[in-house]
């Protein structure tokens, strides 16, 4: 690792980064990853999406989340997944986004972030956290959406002494929520 080996692990103070917007990470019971990631590009669900956009008013759901659902937003991938890959799908304990999978693996502590969060057509942008009327309009269990939902700035976790170990750097620096691309 570059960090360990220049040998200047203990000047950093804090950890962040962005990620490739609109991936939909799943996670088993475990915490482990169930098959590949769900990238941005992957648009087979646009069925699904028109679909959504068809189960609650346009006004509503603007007010709501500020956009129409799009094929590559959580919404019509877990929908697409319901119907195309059941089993898959009852594996589900979780979904995150690629970078938040990453700091999860940092840090044991599973959150987001607003930027992230709002391109999933299940987040009410005013509250900063999951609508419900949304998640009932998809048919998608509140318990798989990630509890934490955070300003990019925040500290969603601190790294794990085993990681800090590997990469040569302080144990417990905190790990920033991160933001979208």
């Amino acid at each position: 690792m570059a960090v360990k080996d220049s040998g200047h692990g203990a000047q950093i103070a804090a950890i962040s980064f962005s990620g490739q917007m609109q991936g939909c990470t799943l996670l088993n019971r475990e915490g482990e990853a169930e098959g590949n990631c769900l990238i941005w590009l992957d648009q087979r669900a646009a069925r699904e999406a028109r679909e959504l956009n068809g189960r609650i008013e346009e006004k509503e759901a603007l007010e709501i989340t500020g956009s129409r659902c799009l094929p590559s937003y959580w919404a019509a991938k877990l929908l697409w997944l319901r119907k195309n890959q059941p089993e898959r799908y009852r594996q589900i304990d979780k979904v995150v986004f690629a970078k938040d999978y990453l700091r999860y693996r940092m840090t044991g502590e599973l959150a987001t972030d607003v930027s992230d969060a709002s391109l999933t057509f299940l987040l009410d942008l005013k509250k900063r956290y999951w609508s419900k009327r949304m998640l009932q309009a998809a048919e998608i269990p509140e318990s798989f959406m990630p509890e934490r939902v955070q300003e990019s700035q925040e500290i969603a976790g601190y790294l794990k002494p085993e990681v800090a170990a590997a990469w040569g750097l302080c144990a417990g620096i905190p790990v920033m929520a991160g933001g979208g691309d």
